[in-house]
């Protein structure tokens, strides 16, 4: 199989907060750990619920409290 991948992979463990909709139009809440980040896209564990397929989802580094970090991803 050829690789994919388009840039580096860093293994990195950072806290995050992912936030969804779901198919009720509720917002979902969930914290987990990034395990691998790269230019392109992350690999993120949550340990309970996941989004759908597709879904839009807010992506939240709160290692920091005072220095959180929001992106939209899909």
């Amino acid at each position: 199989m050829q690789e994919r991948r388009r840039g580096d992979r860093y293994n990195v463990s950072f806290p995050i907060r992912v936030e969804w909709k779901d198919e009720n139009g509720r917002k979902v809440s969930e914290e987990g750990l990034t395990e691998n980040v790269s230019p392109q896209g992350a690999l993120i564990y949550l340990p309970r619920l996941l989004p759908s397929v597709g879904s839009k989802v807010s992506l939240t580094i709160t290692e920091d409290a005072s220095d959180e970090v929001t992106v939209k991803a899909q």
